[in-house]
């Protein structure tokens, strides 16, 4: 119905929609109300969004503050990543004591009925920090680790006692609250809950259908306002194609797209929407590896990568230069660590540290060695790949020499090979200064799984990190952290790349939609979570 999406490249023929065939139109009718002799319609509104991955689980991992919408948390995070109040009225956090006391709302319901109370908060923590489940909650029950015990007071108050409690320990009751009345007799690691979950969030999980659609629907006994939209289903398409075709044609509301694809198109009926990462892409090279171990060699390559270029090139100018850990939407970041491209600085450098230019290649002195390296990255995910190239182009014009490796799959790139290799990483949290940043940095955590693959060790740094840690004034809060940045940024343990923006194109009947600084990036090709659809049940629609 007017709805037209004009490509002014060359694109695509659609060859078979027919298994979605039942996603056209915007509403559906569900039933007939009788009154006298006029019959009412009534419609159900659906807004079908589509999304490149699947999820392999509805399990959950801990740290997300928009996951699934099945699940509820004890709080939440509105668009500025402040907390507020979820299952939780309210809370009062005992610095002294080490304690945060909880007080639970009482007209929650598990979607099965049943009633919802502090042992399922208990039972949920409890839980995720017992060692037996650490396959099921991964990084989860290790954080978990800095709480004591847990005790209820009544059916509505729950006191969580710290053996160490840093500032950031609020960010922990994000996590989403599990029914111990379903789970407390089963194995988490081979349970079937994971798969058909049963929550207390806004919407409650209708149907999944593998490779197909991801069903919820409107939870009618939410504690809190119920949501506009009867049906949010998530259908998979990978191909980006694809879903620009459904998208013209109306039979999707909501899709995520190439940075790429949006200066090649033009949209009626649709808004575009930008959404921030916190999460930065840069190259992790081992600290302790010649020739990453002479600090002016990690100092050229981040004064001779273009980055600006990058961004402009290759993800049509949505998103920022890193300079460090936090982007500059973080109210942490220092902008005295910003620097320009600079090749010619970038030269002086490595022969300061003793290289010398010569037949095309940089050699180092002491001992004749050629200035090269083996760039690692997984081809399956397109913003690494292209930044993989990007960088290997800048530093080869530059007689650095850097041999690409593509992975083909995650699956063969692990922790382990993370600190043997150069390799493109990505990292970031929007949440609180402290995560992840105080396990990537510290050399207290060198080795231990994927934090400081890098094996960064700088004494100083370590003592900013912990101080920062623990500080609850935020103006000594950011003085710890903007020196820490400062160091940090100077050594580029990490040579930082960028932060790319995420781009959407929602139908422009919705409404309610609020980008915010993003845990991470999923990829252009978009997922259910940490998405722009975080706060999907605060959306209406005008049908």
């Amino acid at each position: 119905m007017g709805r037209l999406i004009n490509f002014l490249l060359v694109l695509i023929v659609i060859t078979s929609l027919t298994l979605f065939s039942g996603c056209v139109g915007n509403s559906k009718e569900v039933s007939e109300k009788v009154s006298g002799n006029v019959s009412e319609k009534v419609s159900e509104k659906v807004v079908t969004i589509a999304v490149g991955a699947e999820p392999t689980t509805l399990k959950t991992t801990g740290g997300y503050y928009d996951m699934p919408k099945v699940y509820s948390s004890l709080i939440r995070s509105d668009e500025n990543q402040k907390p507020i109040p979820d299952l939780a009225e309210s809370w009062a956090i005992d610095n002294e004591k080490k304690t945060i006391t909880f007080i639970i709302r009482n007209d929650v319901k598990w979607h099965d009925g049943s009633p919802f109370s502090a042992e399922d908060v208990k039972y949920t923590f409890d839980t995720v920090r017992d060692e037996r489940n650490i396959a099921v909650f991964t990084s989860a029950t290790t954080d978990l680790r800095i709480l004591d015990r847990i005790d209820i007071v009544d059916r509505n108050t729950v006191v969580f006692v710290f053996d160490d409690m840093p500032a950031s320990a609020l960010t922990y009751f994000a996590m989403p609250i599990l029914p111990k009345h379903i789970l407390q007799n089963e194995d988490l690691n081979t349970t079937g809950y994971w798969l058909h979950p049963i929550g207390t969030g806004p919407y409650l999980l209708d149907r999944w259908v593998p490779r197909q659609e991801l069903v919820y629907k409107a939870n009618e006994d939410y504690y809190g306002k119920i949501p506009d939209i009867d049906v949010l289903k998530f259908i998979f398409i990978p191909e980006e194609s694809t879903r620009m075709t459904m998208l013209s044609s109306g039979e999707i509301q909501a899709t995520k797209i190439s940075p790429k694809l949006e200066r090649v198109l033009s949209v009626s009926g649709y808004n575009l929407y930008l959404q921030p990462s916190s999460c930065w892409y840069g190259l992790s090279v081992p600290n302790q590896k010649w020739p990453f171990d002479i600090p002016e060699v990690r100092q050229a390559i981040a004064y001779a990568a273009n980055k600006q270029s990058m961004i402009d090139a290759l993800f049509n100018g949505k998103g920022e230069v890193a300079y460090g850990p936090y982007n500059s939407r973080d109210s942490f970041y220092n902008p005295e660590i910003a620097f320009s491209y600079d090749p010619d600085h970038a030269k002086d450098l490595l022969k300061e540290a003793g290289f010398v230019l010569k037949d095309d290649n940089w050699i180092y002195q002491e001992d004749g060695r050629i200035l090269e390296f083996d760039l690692y990255y997984v081809a399956s995910n397109p913003e690494r790949k292209d930044i993989a190239i990007a960088l290997a182009t800048d530093l080869n014009a530059l007689h650095i020499k850097v041999n690409l490796v593509s992975m083909t799959s995650w699956a063969e790139f692990d922790a382990e090979v993370a600190r043997k290799t150069a390799n493109i990483l990505s990292w970031g949290s929007p949440n609180d200064p402290d995560i992840p940043n105080y396990k990537l940095f510290s050399s207290k955590f060198i080795n231990d799984g994927w934090w400081n693959t890098f094996a960064y060790s700088n004494p100083r740094v370590d003592t900013l990190l912990e101080s920062g840690r623990y500080e609850r004034d935020p103006d000594a809060r950011k003085t710890y952290y903007y020196e820490a940045q400062k160091i940090i940024a100077q050594e580029q343990p990490v040579i930082f790349l960028v932060y790319l923006d995420s781009v959407y194109l929602i139908d422009e009947r919705i409404e309610g939609i609020k980008p915010k600084n993003s845990p991470h990036g999923s990829g252009t090709i978009g997922g259910t979570i940490s998405e722009i659809w975080w706060n999907a049940q605060d959306w209406t629609y005008q049908v």
